[in-house]
């Protein structure tokens, strides 16, 4: 949630992912301390072993 890049880890996609360091774009994030940022980060890693067959695959579950 501080620096966000690709899976590889090569390019940053800051521009179009919501971070800290895209606070200007997405003013939420600004607010956000490391505090508030854990939760939301194990909330993201441990979907898709809740709900694998839904997970990332948009409304078509819903």
């Amino acid at each position: 949630m501080k620096n966000i890049t690709t899976y590889d880890c090569l390019e940053s996609i800051v521009e179009i992912h919501s971070s800290i360091k895209s606070a200007d774009i997405y003013p939420k994030m600004l607010s956000l301390r490391k505090k508030d940022l854990e939760p939301i980060v194990g909330h993201i890693l441990i979907q898709p072993k809740l709900v694998s067959e839904k997970w990332g695959g948009g409304k078509i579950y819903y």
